[in-house]
């Protein structure tokens, strides 16, 4: 296997190789004070740098090659950028190197100085194909604190993610929080299925009327019911509510000239009732009746149990009791909203809200409160939390939940083991 250039990084960034008796090509003692920092842009691999060669100390880049040979492949002995470059350091080669003023560059083979059991464990890593992550045989060993610690990383990185999609949705918006958090929770009550409609649904409704119609059960749910495509003019009700719904529906539309969803837009295929479309919209319509300026309210609110009871209050009109659409009906249930639901809501919704709100602001305070809700909240459970449950890595907490799944769909998908904390302790050298 080829040693990749990534892999030298790597080691050299976390030092994970023989640091005594170093020497240049040309048997000069080398000792590094500091690495430098990791460049992620144009020049050298690595900037700002602290070495001795010899008795002289050095500061600048250290460029980073698997062959002496890649120096001038890649033309940097014509590029200026490069005459501040300190050090070569390459995997395996015999010959320095020249910067474009003509002086030569000292060159650090890694090669001899590193274990041979760090590239056997990444050659094993690499090419495990089948393995549902590459580590999975070796991450249930890994000190838990460590891994603790890297998912709280990783909860955070998810965050800073989302945001730089939110910020643009939100300036499409107008900068209108009332209205981004009518979409973001509508997008999180049509879960994944039916997200997209539901955001589609939300950005369609005109926001004002959601206020207009906040005391009149009949009105608010005709309107969003309508919009939806469920209420349309050739529809035919058996059942008197959901008649009356379409009167009011109709007659709202031409009144506010309403636009209009294509009712085949929506899913309910293998889907338990209680996540129907049609019933998920009346809970969301009676979240907002239930409370005027909902945004601000949820800003206000100091702890998640007031949270969860804004969610517990969500209760129908009778007709929803016997129905989970507008035609069938069913035998009768509860309409409030389930714990778990609720939790998937706040997950999905309100502590990005409560995060896209405190870094657009720069208010730590509630940057730190989504942080910490998503601490409180209970673990989701799916396919990918439940597959790392079982190979060594629980989830504690939401926060643990959605930093897997960041983990998974981020770095483990496409093998970044080199950008993973995990996978920096499972490829460090044993110590002899």
């Amino acid at each position: 296997m080829r040693i990749p250039e990534k892999l030298l990084h790597f080691i050299w960034r976390f030092r994970l190789f023989d640091q005594y008796n170093l020497q240049t090509l040309q048997k000069d003692d080398i000792k590094i004070e500091d690495v430098g920092h990791y460049n992620l842009n144009a020049g050298p691999d690595f900037l700002h740098a602290n070495i001795r060669i010899g008795k002289e100390e050095w500061n600048g880049h250290i460029e980073l090659h698997v062959t002496d040979k890649a120096w001038y492949l890649h033309q940097h002995d014509k590029d200026k950028s490069y005459d501040n470059v300190i050090l070569h350091v390459i995997w395996d080669g015999d010959e320095e190197v020249r910067r474009s003023d003509g002086t030569s560059v000292p060159t650090l083979c890694l090669k001899p100085l590193i274990r041979s059991d760090l590239i056997t464990k990444y050659e094993f890593i690499m090419g495990n194909s089948n393995a549902w992550i590459p580590c999975e045989k070796q991450i249930g060993d890994v000190e838990p604190l460590f891994v603790k610690q890297w998912l709280s990383r990783i909860a955070v990185e998810r965050f800073h993610d989302k945001y730089d999609i939110l910020i643009k949705q939100f300036t499409g918006y107008g900068c209108d929080f009332e209205k981004m958090a009518f979409v973001m929770l509508a997008r999180a009550f049509g879960q994944k299925v039916n997200a997209d409609s539901f955001q589609e649904l939300a950005e369609l409704i005109p926001f004002t009327l959601i206020h207009k119609y906040r005391n009149d059960v009949m009105k608010s749910e005709a309107l969003v019911l309508g919009i939806a495509g469920f209420l349309g003019e050739s529809e035919v009700f058996e059942d008197s509510y959901a008649g009356n719904l379409h009167k009011e529906y109709q007659y709202l539309r031409k009144l506010h000239r309403l636009p209009e969803m294509d009712k085949s837009r929506w899913k309910f295929m293998r889907m338990r009732p209680y996540n129907f479309p049609t019933f998920r919209i009346a809970q969301l319509v009676s979240l907002y009746r239930q409370q005027e300026g909902l945004f601000s309210y949820i800003m206000e609110l100091e702890t998640l149990a007031e949270l969860r009871v804004l969610f517990e209050k969500i209760k129908l009109s009778e007709f929803w009791e016997r129905h989970y659409t507008l035609q069938k009906s069913a035998v009768k249930h509860s309409t409030k909203m389930g714990k778990l639901a609720a939790r998937t809501l706040i997950i999905n919704s309100i502590v990005q809200l409560l995060f896209l709100y405190g870094k657009y602001f720069d208010q730590e305070m509630y940057i730190c409160k989504a942080m910490a809700w998503l601490e409180e909240l209970e673990a989701e459970s799916n396919s990918i939390v439940n597959k790392f449950a079982a190979i060594g890595v629980p989830a504690l907490c939401a926060a643990d939940s959605q930093a897997l799944i960041h983990l998974k769909s981020h770095y483990c998908a496409f093998k970044k083991c080199l950008d993973c904390q995990i996978g920096l302790q499972i490829l460090k050298p044993i110590r002899s």
